[in-house]
């Protein structure tokens, strides 16, 4: 008998015994995704069901998973971020045009006819909307005004250096 067939026989009794996929992967030192497919046809029994259930859903379990998670999207959200922030550092007038226009779309004040304005606390992008109203709409530079939005609770000066 090959050894891959010894070790789904053996994942299949101690799936059956109650351990987990985690548990089986220990103790085989085989890949989860291995052991996932040797067991998905094991038909469990309703208290061996309820004893993984109990397990899987502890606080503790619940609240590792949901770190991983947060981590996992977190480093997912960044490499896209790194990403793109490469592809953005040189637009066509075009694409400057495009993408302003999106952003005073979304981040806009549309409430003065006499000003155009945008509340964003991302520094990227205020620095392509003064972009976009310098170099696309032809406003002159003399015209910019800043303005910093603060909670009370927090320090103006660190905020004024961001």
């Amino acid at each position: 008998m090959s050894m891959k067939r010894t070790e789904r026989d053996r994942a299949i009794l101690l799936h059956k015994q109650g351990k987990s996929l985690n548990e089986i992967v220990e103790e085989l030192k085989v890949s989860k995704g291995s052991v996932s497919l040797w067991v998905r046809d094991v038909r469990l029994t309703t208290s061996q069901r309820a004893k993984l259930n109990k397990r899987g859903f502890s606080v503790s379990a619940i609240e590792k998973r949901r770190l991983n998670r947060i981590d996992n999207t977190t480093r997912r959200h960044r490499l896209v971020i790194d990403e793109a922030k490469g592809d953005v550092q040189d637009l066509s007038r075009y694409e400057l045009l495009l993408v302003g226009t999106a952003l005073y779309w979304g981040e806009g004040s549309k409430a003065n006819r006499n000003v155009a304005s945008i509340a964003n606390s991302d520094p990227s992008v205020i620095r392509m909307m003064m972009q976009f109203f310098k170099e696309i709409l032809e406003v002159n530079q003399t015209k910019f005004r800043g303005h910093i939005h603060t909670f009370s609770h927090l320090n103006v000066d660190e905020a004024e250096s961001y």
